[in-house]
């Protein structure tokens, strides 16, 4: 089963470690121990690759806490792959931005308040998380000026009780952002289902809040997944080399892809490709 002709995504979240403690976190991997290592990670990029994939997403945990990352980014564009990772920006320096700017596409900056406050409560930051933000942002926007360059910016915000009634127009136009993915937050059992309950919103508050942004999502920059969108509509890879999914709130787990092959591990999670289609989750970079 190759997917050539699709632009479909591959997020390996390569990391497990974090320098945030977001409370609603569904990704920190509690149970796994060891991380991929360097030679099957280039191996694993290969198998993507050769398998028709269009994207791969570097995620975590924090991704730029990875040895490796910029190796993997340089090796992921040179074999012919769209890349892109979703940071939290605290890492995201100068310094590395030059280093790998010329082999990135696109890159995502993790933003749930406009209010320092608000972040430091639900554990996103220490209390300079926006300023954090909007500097990587400006990073990214002043060197694709500088270089001629055209790294696409992206914000993930996670909907909860305590952001729904904010309004981001200003700051999504004035950072000049690509696309906004606007989350409902997801509990999945052993992860956040023990402050799930503390932070959920209704479906009804969701849609307040993408009422309040209406003309982001007439632009497509605004693209919205409530809990039903997300489930089963992610091709997703462990730091440790498998693919997961979410079924029922839940991860399920494949055996490591270096070992059965994308196929046989795809086949042990599952994937739907027309969900992931209509989540707008295919696009060109």
């Amino acid at each position: 089963m190759a997917f050539n002709g699709r632009k479909l995504t591959v997020n390996w979240h390569l990391e497990k470690n974090c320098n945030y403690k977001c409370k609603f976190c569904y990704a920190s991997f509690n149970h796994v121990y060891n991380i991929t290592n360097y030679h099957n990670g280039l191996k694993m990029i290969d198998m993507i690759k050769n398998y028709g994939i269009y994207k791969i997403n570097f995620a975590g945990g924090e991704p730029l806490l990875n040895n490796y990352i910029g190796d993997y980014i340089q090796y992921s564009k040179e074999i012919g792959l769209k890349t892109s990772i979703i940071t939290n920006g605290s890492k995201l320096t100068n310094k590395w931005l030059n280093t790998h700017s010329k082999y990135i596409d696109q890159i995502g900056i993790s933003c749930d308040s406009l209010s320092n406050d608000t972040n430091t409560m639900i554990g996103r930051g220490f209390g300079n998380h926006v300023e954090i933000t909007q500097r990587a942002i400006q990073r990214i926007n002043i060197l694709n000026k500088k270089e001629n360059i055209n790294i696409k910016t992206k914000i993930n915000t996670v909907l909860l009780k305590h952001n729904y009634n904010e309004n981001w127009n200003d700051f999504i136009i004035n950072n000049n952002i690509d696309r906004w993915k606007v989350l409902k937050i997801l509990k999945i059992k052993g992860e956040n289902d023990h402050v799930y309950d503390e932070l959920s919103i209704t479906d009804n508050q969701f849609d307040i809040f993408l009422n309040n942004h209406k003309e982001l999502i007439s632009k497509k920059i605004l693209i919205k997944e409530n809990n039903d969108d997300m489930e089963e509509s992610y091709m997703m890879i462990s730091p440790d080399g498998k693919f997961y999914q979410n079924k029922n709130n839940k991860y399920i787990y494949s055996d490591k892809i270096v070992d059965v092959g994308i196929d046989w591990a795809l086949s042990q999670t599952g994937f739907d490709m027309h969900k992931f289609i209509n989540r707008k989750g295919e696009y060109s970079l």
